[in-house]
């Protein structure tokens, strides 16, 4: 399938338009936040969204989470699912961590201590968020790198258990952190 080239000046039509994929809502880059909200990333123009972080550190070593919002703020009953899988350069064999619900998305989310040239870079899958009627479901993967461990690779699923109409998110560290790094959020077009 070819890819869409574009010129300067040129009248697009509605064809053109659909024949792109991903379509970016919105690009966030943070410095030292102890939380980051998305508000009103979702709507109904998109069913499915991907949130992609980049350069994503901390100031300490400690869990970070995503909560998700609905019209009246942030969600925070106990109606997150996640399972999640690790595997880091120091273990051979993942393991596999699940739990019921709580009332955040990922427990020991994405990074814990990293430096400017140790981030964690990575993606998240959001399926119907502003779909009435639906639970929202989560996939996504990261990777870390630090001196510790090497390689860090966290891959996870997660489920909002309430039919609720999602309309944002919010990332949220655990105590004393602080939160650095840039995230872009998508819509897939059908």
């Amino acid at each position: 399938m070819p890819v869409p080239d574009f010129s300067p000046g040129e009248v697009l039509t509605a064809a053109a338009m659909d024949s792109i994929g991903l379509w970016k809502i919105s690009t966030t880059t943070f410095s030292a936040q102890t939380t980051v909200p998305f508000v009103d990333v979702f709507d109904s123009s998109f069913t499915n969204y991907r949130i992609v972080f980049d350069e994503w550190t901390a100031t300490v070593s400690e869990n970070h989470f995503m909560r998700v919002r609905d019209s009246g703020g942030i969600i925070s009953t106990s109606n997150y699912v996640t399972q999640r899988l690790e595997s880091n350069g120091a273990t051979v064999s993942g393991v596999t961590v699940g739990g019921g619900a709580s009332s955040t998305w990922f427990p020991t989310f994405i990074v814990q201590s990293s430096t400017s040239a140790a981030g964690a870079s990575g993606y998240i899958d959001i399926f119907q968020p502003h779909v009435s009627g639906k639970f929202t479901r989560a996939a996504g993967k990261f990777v870390r790198t630090d001196s510790t461990t090497g390689v860090f690779t966290v891959e996870f699923s997660g489920l909002f258990n309430l039919t609720t109409v999602l309309t944002g998110f919010e990332l949220v560290r655990n105590s004393t952190a602080t939160l650095s790094g840039t995230v872009s959020v998508y819509g897939y077009k059908p």
